[in-house]
């Protein structure tokens, strides 16, 4: 994991983001998006923020690094290393279902249990999910209006223990350098078997 430039939220920002998650208790989650290509990846999460357009719609922008393709849709998708963003605007109806699928499927959490808090805290400076990977499935749809869309679908969590067995080392050393993933994955080992 390189290094993350400090969080800072601008002040049109933070004042979105003081209302930006009311109501996502009662959301259904579900997820679209747009920026990332169609295909079946392993994406690590680098940076969930907050911010606004120059005509100031505020936005979650959930910026990722693919660290796996399964499936690059016939070579159109990404490669190892790409950098994606997916972004996802408050203005949209499916921004609240959007955030808490994502949420979900990034914490390992009960879509039902996912508060404005949770919202926030994953956007906030600590950045706890940075580092976290995520598998994703992305398809092509067409919108009402007829446009093409990428559906970005946040299937699961992906365990470091599962990365350390699936991905090449060299890919390890890259995406989690200093032996990140191996400690990630006893810290794991160790938190799971805390809880027998």
């Amino acid at each position: 994991m390189g290094e993350q430039a400090p969080f800072q939220m601008n002040p049109a920002a933070a004042a979105a983001a003081s209302t930006m998650f009311t109501g996502i208790a009662a959301a259904k989650a579900k997820m679209d998006a747009n920026y990332e290509a169609p295909g079946h990846y392993l994406e690590r999460i680098d940076r969930v923020k907050i911010d606004v357009t120059r005509g100031q719609d505020a936005f979650v922008a959930i910026e990722k690094t693919i660290v796996h393709v399964y499936d690059n849709d016939d070579g159109k998708g990404h490669k190892v290393g790409e950098n994606v963003t997916h972004m996802m605007m408050q203005k949209h109806d499916s921004f609240l279902p959007n955030m808490k699928a994502f949420i979900a499927a990034a914490c390992s959490m009960d879509a039902a249990q996912i508060t404005p808090e949770n919202a926030m805290q994953v956007c906030g400076p600590v950045q706890p999910l940075a580092g976290t990977v995520v598998e994703c499935k992305n398809r092509s749809i067409m919108t009402k209006k007829q446009q093409p869309f990428t559906l970005i679908i946040y299937q699961r969590e992906v365990p470091a223990a599962e990365l350390l067995q699936s991905m090449p080392p060299a890919d390890q050393q890259q995406f989690f350098p200093n032996n990140a993933l191996q400690l990630m994955a006893q810290a794991a080992a160790t938190a799971a078997a805390a809880q027998v």
